[in-house]
């Protein structure tokens, strides 16, 4: 599963603000975000945690359901989604905030030899047509939830009429405190559903892999009882 941490600047450009909501802790400034992804990166970190080299199954069974057309990967990571993606036939642009991010989903594009244009950008800022498929396997739960609504928003313009998204956001097993210090937020289906109700309509969902699933065991305790879940939204227009 890929999960870089693409954690944007508020849509006016100020820095990211801390937020109590669902953590004890939060790191303060996107900035901050973007040095220690840009860390886990570098040091081969991301991979033995949550990084991997296949394709999650849902967005496998989903992709082909979207009309033919250009894709776009938000919170690309080392860019196993974007490669899939393009590996079907897609041209594919993949973004990310972090730098060594993008620079990995160049490289593994480049190995595959398939058509994978990789920017490191804000996804509150990046403007290109609309694209018949998104997707976002770790993005908007690395939001502050006050951000939410405008980044369900610029989703809805970055996605063609009849276009299909696919989101990948953790949501918790049940209901308990977020006891970790940092990380993504969680977010329950019903949130989901709330976003992105007025521009998409959701056709399907499924459960993924545990977010930590296949890290050394170590790490697994800092995941907390939360399972990734998957939401195929279609775009109504």
């Amino acid at each position: 599963m890929v999960a870089s941490a693409a954690q944007m600047d508020t849509p006016d450009g100020t820095p990211r603000r801390a937020t109590a909501a669902g953590h004890w802790l939060r790191w303060p400034t996107v900035q901050a975000q973007r040095w220690l992804y840009d860390a886990l990166y570098r040091t081969g970190l991301a991979r033995t945690m949550w990084d991997r080299d296949t394709p999650d199954e849902a967005l496998v069974r989903w992709c082909d359901d979207a009309p033919p057309g250009r894709a776009l990967d938000i919170g690309c990571g080392t860019g196993t989604h974007a490669v899939f993606l393009a590996s079907r036939g897609r041209g594919v642009d993949a973004i990310d905030f972090s730098a060594p991010a993008v620079e990995a989903t160049a490289r593994r594009a480049g190995d595959a030899r398939v058509d994978v244009t990789s920017l490191q950008a804000d996804v509150f800022r990046y403007d290109a047509p609309p694209y018949a498929l998104v997707v976002d396997y770790g993005c908007m739960h690395n939001l502050d939830p006050e951000t939410r609504a405008a980044y369900a928003s610029r989703v809805a313009a970055l996605t063609a009429p009849g276009g299909l998204f696919v989101l990948m956001a953790l949501a918790p097993r049940w209901r308990v405190v977020d006891w970790r210090v940092l990380g993504p937020h969680h977010i329950p289906a019903r949130v989901v559903g709330a976003l992105f109700e007025r521009d998409f309509t959701l056709e399907d969902s499924a459960e993924v892999a545990h977010y930590w699933e296949h890290a050394p065991r170590v790490y697994r305790p800092l995941s907390g009882p939360y399972q990734g879940r998957a939401y195929k939204l279609r775009r109504r227009g």
